[in-house]
């Protein structure tokens, strides 16, 4: 395959991605940096999964959310798995976690 044969395919991706996202931001508003979260922006129940150990995202972070969804009503689980970092790696953690979306999902999609 040449070098240079990918090219028109990558760049037409790269402009339906930004046509794409261009609409999404009509439709959606302006995004929300990621270092200013929104959670006044969330009006649906959420279900927060952590690890306590997460070096990349703060369990603060987490409980912010929980807590600012609380004093709005909005219905809200939070589940902080102790052993855990970014990522479930712990099988008994990943069953759980798994059990827990489906529930949550059950329960609210009727």
């Amino acid at each position: 395959m040449r070098s240079g044969h990918m090219l028109p395919q990558m760049t037409a991706m790269r402009t339906l991605t930004a046509a794409a996202a261009a609409a999404l931001a009509l439709t959606l508003g302006p995004p929300v940096a990621a270092d200013q979260p929104d959670p006044s922006r969330i009006t649906t129940p959420l279900l927060v999964l952590h690890g306590a150990n997460d070096t990349n995202v703060p369990v603060v972070e987490a409980e912010q959310i929980v807590a600012s969804l609380k004093a709005r009503n909005v219905p809200v689980g939070y589940i902080l798995y102790p052993d855990e970092g970014h990522g479930w790696r712990k099988l008994p953690n990943r069953v759980n976690s798994t059990t827990e979306i489906t529930t949550f999902f059950t329960e609210r999609l009727k």
